[in-house]
């Protein structure tokens, strides 16, 4: 009795976590980033973007919110119909009873699988082949997404097991007094498809992350306020950060695909759970001699099978072919990129049999080097281009490597390119096609050097296509007169502009609805900014640091231009520079006129935050290079970080060659990464506490 009495308890216990996990799906899907952020604790990194999670569109994801709402209620009154078989396996009928309800009996009977029709057989098999394509779905999505050969060789692993669940109870166990044990074990696999494997998706994708968030939450604590400076992402790894969000967007449902996928899988497993636990309790309130020996007589009375045995031999059949397919897609794929492994990490699995050979499917390309020396940086243009030719392209990372004079052409067929990041690059100029070819681009980062070229020229109408880019940054371009316009940036989150000294007006920034951080930083010329008014819901922060055109030419102060600051001293006698209420076609002739109402008093809000034209005294962005690093000192030619060098510390804010910094808060920094435990050299470092281990 205590046995029989705790199987339902643990079946409640089964089901309660299931409806726990959706819950947990639900949540993901409503705050991605939120989600991804308390998982891995990185709230604090790029303004809580860190992980660069894309949001579906509002349509999807409410639907799937919903869908998974019901599917989790539907768990926890499944639960509570298995706590209820607790009651009715406590209760006995009379012998007595029984004999003067023999019809009844007989009527229950059938249910419990010892009948049952040709229409419930051909159903539970159409939901089994139904079961198969959104298994094979699943699995397509994990071979073209690259995810962890260990997840790959368990959900082939999980739809073997279930192909010979249907494959024994079709073809071999097909009488129907086998039927509550095909009900059991079908509900079981039910789940481990719909809860199982997605939750381990999780777990393993939080456990496995291999990049150092250590390095990045030191480096914040002692980082200036310039964004710039505070950006995090672009210091992480690039191959745990993506395996990470490739996994984590894999639970998203960005899709109808994705949304019907997923509901159905837990609707077939809800569904399955009922039919047992329905049987389950009629077992138990109908139990005795009487209908068992009902069941054995109608048990014989089933002399051939429903479904043919032949099916059953199909389905084995077809998931075998599914197994030696991955099997030969991930050998073959391993095979075809092995010549890339450095560049290319990250790679989809594929196979096609009639080509005697195939380009590599990359995924991700990473070229950096993050502290070099000052020779001559690598050309990596070839290679580039040479991996993109599979068109799987998903991510691009390049940093203090040669992409010149402009990106490969074969770049352009990667339409499903996520993330472009071009850091001290030589590249010249953006090419027209990108308007089109990136449709699905969400990150986009082009770096300028000092020593090297830069951007001069980007297409006008660069972002009309790019409606999933949520993040911009593009810095240090001195010579680029003009920015495209941003009509097409609708899903646009943060803005990053900086070191572009040459422009003096911003494009309408109404598209950008979205908009939750606006930095402008090293543009002295910026004589006025855009309407804001279509933004002031939803932008959070601006920064513009002291040094800019408008924090003195009368912009910010009501057409009054402050004289004795630095950038307008001596300069307002430049026609347009500085606003003149007394020329009355001033905004027709120069193009920009004052605030109105709504951006001025957001202006406001950030000047009374320090965020927006800060006094001099808490400008962290005025202050000129050589205040803080000693340009004029050796010692850090060698690219080696953190040395000691004549006047300080070996470093680099960035990612240009390491100069010697007379900073004490770099040194301070430094000393807390070692007391932290990340790996030093003892040899340079000794003088900041790394000891030999």
């Amino acid at each position: 009795m205590a046995r029989s009495a705790l199987a339902p308890v643990g079946v409640a216990v089964l089901l309660l976590a299931s409806a726990a996990w959706t819950v947990l799906l639900a949540i993901l899907n409503a705050r991605p980033n939120a989600t991804a952020n308390y998982l891995m604790g990185t709230a604090k990194f790029d303004a809580g973007e860190f992980w660069q999670v894309l949001t579906p569109p509002s349509r999807i994801r409410d639907a799937a919110i919903v869908g998974l709402a019901a599917i989790a209620l539907l768990f926890v009154s499944l639960s509570l119909q298995a706590l209820g078989a607790t009651r009715v396996s406590r209760r006995t009928a009379p012998v007595g009873a029984l004999r003067l309800r023999r019809p009844t009996a007989r009527r229950r009977a059938a249910p419990i699988g010892a009948v049952d029709s040709a229409r419930e057989r051909w159903t539970v098999f159409a939901m089994e082949s139904v079961e198969l394509v959104l298994q094979l779905l699943t699995l397509h999505d994990l071979l073209r997404l690259g995810e962890r050969l260990s997840l790959v060789a368990a959900y082939v692993a999980l739809m073997g097991l279930n192909a010979l669940s249907v494959f024994y109870f079709v073809s071999v166990a097909w009488r129907p007094s086998r039927r509550f044990h095909e009900r059991m074990a079908d509900a079981i696999l039910d789940l481990a498809f719909a809860v199982g494997f997605p939750a381990t998706q999780l777990a393993v994708a939080v456990v496995s992350f291999r990049g150092d968030l250590r390095f990045l939450r030191v480096r914040q604590r002692f980082a200036p306020g310039d964004p710039l400076m505070r950006r995090a992402r672009v210091f992480s790894d690039p191959v745990e950060t993506s395996r990470f969000s490739t996994t984590f967007s894999s639970l998203q449902t960005l899709s109808w695909q994705h949304v019907a996928v997923r509901l159905l899988f837990n609707a077939l497993a809800c569904w399955r759970w009922r039919g047992l636990l329905r049987e389950l309790q009629q077992r138990r309130a109908a139990s005795s001699p009487l209908l068992g020996v009902a069941a054995t007589a109608a048990a014989k009375r089933s002399a051939a099978p429903v479904v043919p045995r032949a099916c059953g031999g199909a389905f084995l059949l077809v998931v075998t072919a599914v197994a030696l397919y991955t099997a030969q897609a991930v050998a073959s794929a391993r095979a075809d990129c092995a010549p890339h492994g450095r560049q290319c990490p990250l790679f989809a699995y594929r196979w096609v049999p009639w080509a005697s050979s195939a380009a590599c499917a990359c995924l991700l390309f990473v070229d950096q080097q993050l502290n070099p020396s000052r020779d001559k940086p690598v050309d990596v243009s070839a290679a580039l281009a040479l991996l993109a030719e599979a068109g799987a392209l998903r991510g691009v990372q390049v940093v203090n490597r040669h992409v010149t004079p402009s990106l490969p052409r074969t770049l352009s067929g990667c339409h499903d390119l996520r993330q472009l990041v071009l850091i001290n690059t030589n590249t010249r100029a953006l090419p027209a096609w990108m308007a089109a070819a990136f449709p699905r681009l969400e990150y986009l980062h082009v770096e300028g050097s000092p020593d090297l070229d830069s951007l001069e020229a980007m297409p006008t109408q660069l972002f009309h296509s790019m409606r999933a880019l949520h993040t911009i940054v593009l810095a240090r371009h001195a010579l680029l007169p003009r920015l495209p316009r941003f009509d097409g940036l609708t899903a646009a989150r943060t803005l990053y502009l900086g070191g572009l000294d040459s422009v003096t007006r911003l494009p309408p920034l109404a598209a950008m609805a979205r908009l939750q951080t606006l930095a402008l930083v090293g543009l002295p010329e910026l004589v006025a900014l855009p309407d804001l008014a279509d933004l002031a819901a939803s932008l959070a922060a601006i920064h513009i640091p002291r040094r800019t055109a408008l924090c003195c030419n009368g912009f910010l102060a009501r057409g009054v231009a402050d004289t004795s600051h630095e950038l307008c001293y001596a300069r307002c006698e430049t026609p347009g520079l500085c606003f003149d209420a007394r020329d009355s076609a001033f905004e027709a002739a120069h193009g920009w006129s004052l605030p109105n109402a709504a951006t001025a008093a957001l202006l406001q809000r950030e000047v009374e935050r320090g965020r927006v034209c800060p006094p001099r005294a808490v400008s962290d962005s005025d202050s000129d290079a050589g205040t803080r690093c000693v340009f004029c000192s050796g010692g850090c030619s060698d690219g080696r970080l953190y040395q000691r060098c004549d006047d300080g510390i070996c470093f680099s804010d960035g990612f240009d060659p390491p100069t010697c910094w007379n900073d004490s808060a770099v040194v301070e920094m430094r000393r807390a990464m070692i007391r932290d435990g990340l790996p030093c050299n003892a040899t340079d470092e000794a003088w900041l506490g790394c000891l030999a281990r």
